[in-house]
């Protein structure tokens, strides 16, 4: 046969029937309604999944009784039990085909024949294409633990129909030193005690190992080993050991251990380890690990998790919870939640939550909620809420707030920027900044003429409810002057606008000799100007302005050297070594922009 073949277990029909004992069954017309029956009894037929055909030679084991059989030629199985059973345990294994394991739940009327069609449930976990029974089964009996400690004789005799041994209470050295001798293999345990090494189906009470728990299947209660606890199957209770807990099946409840944790399937509880936690499945539940949580989880799941590491936490899957460590969170698609992280933060997808981190933070796709880094944020598209780092914050496109020291980027923005340099192609809101540099923005450049004669070119960029002036200016040739300011058109038309600004012009006869901080020579402006279009991007304005001037430039035995600046219409007044002016004036220009 294959190897990849598949086998199909069909309970056609579990009888349960009440049989008088042989000798009697002919002489007897009715059946004695008040006698105990002598022994109950199963029967079903096993077909081959592909074929459809019937399967000889299957191996048919009861786990709990540990009665067993083999399908005849035509598929069927007959298996009897003393004792009533509430419920079947059935094992059916071929070589070369995967293991089947059924529960068949059953009731009787004791005084008549009965048939029943149960419902097949499967004991053992098949999550995806990647992990089924058969790949369970053989990682269980590969296990490099499993092959060391336990006998290929104790193994093999497992599935030997001549072992038959009752559950119960388990005393063990090693397999096959142990009260259950070659059938620990094949008995579900109520108490397990193992010096070193104990092996068994499966474990529904408690189980204490010096060394080594071994459990193929289901594990219901607690399991403690001084070293590992290896489970095959599902885990309802506790796993605690001093290095390694490995379960092939879900965990609900708590695996504890000093190193690792690994478990398959789902989570619904803690894992908490000294080093590293691996889950692969879904988890609804806390990874706890002194280094590293990991979940590897399937396309279609979503984790409910809390996962805190002292270095790093990584979530294969959509995540719903928190992610805390010491340095690294990552989410290989989206995060819906905290993550907080000493270095950075990662999700590949979108976010829809807050990330907190003492360098950087990442949301590939979508921002929904908050940044906050000590150096950069960066969303792929759009972020909706706020982005506050302690450098610089990018992102696709803003709806929302982003704030930083240095450097904003965004390309469209709907909301508030705030740094020192602010980029981006379209702004609806408001940029605030030193330099505010937008694409489709407010972008001018203009002469201006003052009636004191000085005059200057000047820069204009930004938005038009906020913009950033750049000025370089001069009178005659004696002086000159370097400035900044901030403006707001909160008119504009297509054919005139209204502008309000303010500026600061340092002031300076030779600004290569004097340097643009020597000293104290101050020109403050405020400023408001009607622009009327004269055609294509041209515009022609006028304005009034009110001027402050101070100056150190001071000495009562001589004139002031800045009365060239200074009309003779100004109001002025003298300090020690310091001299202030003001006055209104008009301005006119030529200014040229979108």
């Amino acid at each position: 046969m294959e190897k990849n073949s598949q086998l199909v277990v069909v309970p056609i029909i579990p009888e349960l029937n009440l049989l008088p004992p042989a000798e009697k069954a002919k002489e007897e017309a009715a059946v004695d309604v008040n006698r105990e029956p002598e022994y109950y009894e199963i029967s079903g037929m096993v077909l081959h999944r592909l074929s459809r055909r019937p399967m000889e030679g299957v191996r048919v084991v009861e786990s709990r009784s540990l009665r067993s059989t083999k399908t005849g030629s035509n598929g069927t199985y007959q298996l009897r039990f003393k004792d009533k059973p509430d419920s079947l345990y059935l094992r059916f294994a071929l070589d070369n085909f995967m293991e089947e394991r059924l529960i068949v739940p059953f009731s009787v009327d004791r005084y008549h024949s009965t048939t029943l069609l149960p419902e097949p449930k499967k004991l053992d976990f098949i999550p995806n294409s990647s992990f089924d029974a058969a790949t369970q089964t053989a990682s269980i009996e590969n296990d490099i633990l499993v092959r060391t400690f336990v006998s290929e004789e104790v193994r093999e005799a497992t599935r030997n129909d001549s072992v038959l041994f009752k559950p119960g209470i388990q005393l063990s050295l090693f397999p096959p030193i142990s009260t259950s001798k070659l059938g620990s293999g094949a008995a579900i345990n109520n108490l397990s005690l193992n010096l070193l090494v104990g092996y068994s189906e499966g474990l529904k009470g408690l189980e204490i190992g010096g060394f080594l728990n071994i459990d193929k299947a289901e594990v219901t209660g607690l399991q403690a080993a001084g070293f590992a606890n290896i489970t095959g199957g599902p885990l309802n209770g506790i796993q605690a050991s001093g290095f390694v807990n490995s379960n092939k099946g879900s965990v609900r409840g708590i695996q504890a251990t000093g190193f690792l944790n690994s478990s398959r399937d789902e989570l619904l509880g803690l894992q908490g380890a000294g080093f590293l936690n691996v889950h692969k499945g879904n988890v609804k539940g806390i990874q706890a690990a002194g280094f590293a949580n990991t979940i590897l989880g399937d396309s279609t799941e979503i984790q409910y998790t809390v996962q805190a590491a002292g270095f790093n936490n990584f979530a294969f899957e959509t995540g719903y919870g928190l992610q805390a460590a010491g340095f690294l969170n990552t989410a290989a698609k989206s995060f819906n939640g905290l993550q907080v992280a000493g270095f950075q933060n990662t999700t590949s997808f979108d976010l829809n939550g807050i990330q907190v981190a003492g360098f950087i933070n990442t949301a590939g796709g979508k921002l929904r909620g908050g940044q906050f880094a000590g150096f950069i944020n960066i969303s792929g598209k759009a972020s909706n809420g706020l982005q506050a780092a302690g450098f610089m914050n990018v992102s696709e496109n803003l709806n929302g707030v982003q704030v930083a020291p240095f450097f904003n980027r965004a390309k469209d923005v709907n909301g508030l920027q705030i740094a020192f340099i602010n980029v981006a192609n379209n702004v609806n809101g408001v940029s605030l900044g030193f330099l505010n540099l937008v694409k489709n923005g407010y972008k001018r450049l203009e002469w201006t003429y003052f009636a004191n004669g000085y005059h200057g070119f000047y820069f204009k960029t930004g938005t038009r409810w906020f913009y950033n002036i750049f000025h370089y200016g001069k009178r005659n040739n004696d002086l000159q002057g370097i400035g900044y300011g901030l403006g707001f058109a909160p008119v504009k038309t297509k054919q005139w606008s209204l502008n309000i600004e303010g500026i600061g012009i340092r002031i300076l006869e030779d600004l290569i000799t004097e340097g643009p901080f020597a000293g104290i020579e101050t020109l403050a402006q405020a400023r408001a100007d009607i622009a009327v279009k004269l055609f294509w991007r041209v515009e022609a304005f006028a304005g009034v302005d009110y001027n402050w001037f101070i100056s150190e430039r001071y000495d009562r035995d001589t004139p002031h050297i800045d009365n060239r600046l200074i009309p003779v219409d100004a109001r002025t007044r003298d300090y020690d070594f310091l001299h202030k002016s003001e006055w209104l004036g008009i301005h006119m220009g030529i200014r040229l922009g979108k």
